[in-house]
């Protein structure tokens, strides 16, 4: 970047970390939001639903994706990850609309992704009893009886819990495994700034062109 911007690396080297800290603090409250109330909740279900045709999904899909970054020589090999790469982790969930509603960084890359979500603040709200996150009661799902919990889509690094929902094992599926399997997998296939830019740009251009948005107020 020195050389494209003929600013100084030292000078970059402040300007860079104060800017992607101020973007994070100023857009995470209103886009990085993780909903606590069952009305959201509901849209969040709703949406889902609608465009996935997957049933009392309160998130959509939770994954881990390694940020790849240069290690100081101090820190040895803590953020060795498999890969033979050092990074740390990203754990996200998204909605139905590819924003993301949850993210977690900064456990190093030899932590598997079902570990980053055990140590996560998600996994302690989403399985304390008392709801903090008020996820709304079990209900049926389409034409059926008996309530089931509402879940967070997942694959097969994560724990099957209550309100975590995984694939079946990749033998030997009837034709309804093959199918949950396949709608679990659509939603499957740098960091805190980056997050909240995607869900402000995804967000703003779809208020604007919803008519959300008065052209005019865009060119004042």
């Amino acid at each position: 970047m020195e050389f494209t911007t003929r600013v100084p690396a030292c000078t970059l080297s402040r300007i860079i970390p104060e800017t992607v800290r101020v973007i994070y603090e100023v857009l995470k409250d209103e886009y990085l939001k993780i909903p606590d109330i069952e009305e959201e909740w509901n849209h969040v279900v709703d949406n889902y639903l609608r465009q996935w045709n997957v049933p009392n999904c309160i998130r959509s899909a939770m994954d881990g994706r390694h940020i790849e970054f240069k290690v100081p020589l101090s820190q040895g090999s803590l953020y060795h990850n498999y890969k033979g790469t050092n990074s740390i982790v990203l754990l996200a969930l998204v909605n139905a609309h590819y924003q993301f509603i949850y993210v977690n960084v900064g456990v190093n890359g030899r932590i598997n992704d079902g570990g980053v979500f055990r140590e996560s603040d998600l996994a302690k709200y989403i399985n304390n009893p008392r709801n903090p996150l008020n996820v709304p009661k079990d209900k049926p799902l389409p034409n059926m009886n008996q309530s089931v919990p509402f879940v967070i889509l997942a694959d097969t690094a994560f724990p099957l819990q209550n309100h975590i929902l995984k694939p079946y094992p990749s033998r030997n599926l009837s034709h309804n495994e093959q199918i949950f399997n396949y709608r679990l997998s659509r939603v499957q296939n740098i960091t805190l700034a980056c997050c909240a830019l995607h869900n402000y740009i995804s967000k703003e251009n779809d208020a604007y062109l919803h008519g959300a948005v008065d052209i005019e107020d865009l060119e004042n």
